[in-house]
């Protein structure tokens, strides 16, 4: 594979040293592919100037200068571009591929070190590049696939989003590059991103939902999988005073004057050392409402007939005398199957999952039969620049 490099000890601060009469403009790889005797290159004249490491080492791309995350030392050799391989035709090179990540890269290099490092690197190059790789199947299948008619409103939807572009930038395409640059992406990469919007979009409605069938016996089912989603059980919440029947007796005669007199409970339980006024627990209730909870049977029978609010009389378990106060009954509502918001609901569900399985799916053949170069090759020469770019 190609690859361009620079010499640190041959370049200035701003990557090539030229002289005044030589205007300093990018140097392509496309360039070094020429013969020899066809090749255009700045004339280098005088002995470079010295390496200011001062500074961090900048090289240009598109015209825009792109920092190094630490400067190179004369000797040093710093990696400008190289060609990683191929997808459909498409050279993949590396600039280019790690511009996109290049903050995070940057980000773990400063966070981590050694082992660690190296394996966070190669988790994003890796993840990266099958993204950028399925991305250019995806499309290139799309844009292949579209009929002369659906080129031509292709055409004509990118033409009125580059009009638009065009009147809210004020009416010039500068000030249309202005304000798309201020949110991120210049005019033609937003243009870009529209263009594959559409095609991914036709690919899903050509390739995939065909495949995704939903009938009414899928929703049943789905139903009855989430039934307890849909038919939540009623609970009771229920707080206790216990004291023990041979040691405690006047207090509780006490106490039970006091709840036949109407006292609030919870401060009657605060008052007697019991946290949070008594709250003890709640419980799921079946068909038999409070009374059919997982609690002993003498409690049962103290709680029959009781409603929110109420209090139990005192009744013996084991040493102890007890009263249970009921803090709340919640009773939420069922939902039926045949609730149209349900129904919709669930059949969203279903074909959304359904969905991404026939995605996964058409993903997985996409990679076995497109043409790209052996993505294990490309990630370890796009392993090994990253390294020697973000975390020498």
């Amino acid at each position: 594979m190609g690859m361009c490099v620079l010499g640190a000890a041959a370049c200035s601060r701003h990557g090539l040293s030229t002289p005044p009469s030589v205007a300093a403009r990018p140097v392509s790889l496309q360039e070094f592919a020429l013969p020899p005797d066809e090749r255009v290159f700045p004339t280098r004249g005088t002995a470079p100037a010295a390496l200011n490491t001062d500074e961090p080492i900048v090289w240009f791309d598109d015209f825009e200068e792109r920092r190094v995350l630490h400067p190179a030392e004369p000797g040093d050799t710093v990696i400008v571009d190289s060609l990683v391989g191929h997808v459909n035709g498409r050279p993949i090179f590396a600039d280019e591929f790690l511009k996109p990540v290049e903050d995070h890269l940057l980000r773990v290099c400063e966070q981590t070190s050694g082992i660690e490092r190296e394996r966070a690197i190669l988790a994003i190059v890796r993840d990266w590049l099958q993204e950028v790789v399925l991305n250019e199947l995806i499309l290139a299948e799309a844009e292949a696939s579209l009929s002369e008619q659906e080129k031509m409103g292709l055409f004509a939807m990118l033409d009125r989003a580059y009009d638009e572009e065009i009147r809210r930038g004020g009416g010039t395409r500068s000030g249309a590059e202005t304000r798309r640059r201020r949110e991120g992406d210049g005019l033609e990469q937003y243009l870009g991103k529209q263009k594959d919007i559409v095609l991914i979009d036709r690919i899903r409605q050509s390739k995939i939902e065909p495949n995704v069938v939903v009938t009414w016996r899928d929703i049943e089912r789905e139903y009855r999988r989430n039934y307890d989603q849909f038919n939540p059980a009623a609970t009771v919440t229920l707080a206790r005073i216990r004291l023990n029947t041979e040691t405690q007796a006047q207090l509780i005669a006490d106490t039970t004057q006091r709840v036949n007199a109407g006292e609030s409970f919870e401060q009657l339980a605060e008052e007697l050392g019991f946290q949070d006024g008594g709250l003890w627990e709640t419980f799921e209730m079946g068909p038999g409402g409070i009374t059919d909870i997982e609690v002993h049977d003498v409690m049962t029978r103290a709680l029959d007939g009781l409603a929110e609010g109420d209090t139990s009389p005192p009744f013996q378990l084991g040493s102890g005398t007890l009263w249970l106060y009921v803090v709340s009954l919640d009773r939420p509502p069922s939902r039926s199957i045949y609730d149209p918001a349900i129904q919709l609901g669930l059949r969203r569900s279903i074909r959304a999952r359904r969905g991404q399985i026939e995605w996964q799916r058409y993903i997985e053949s996409l990679l076995e039969k497109g043409i790209h170069d052996d993505l294990d090759a490309m990630g370890s020469r796009l392993f090994k620049i990253a390294m020697v770019r973000y975390a020498r």
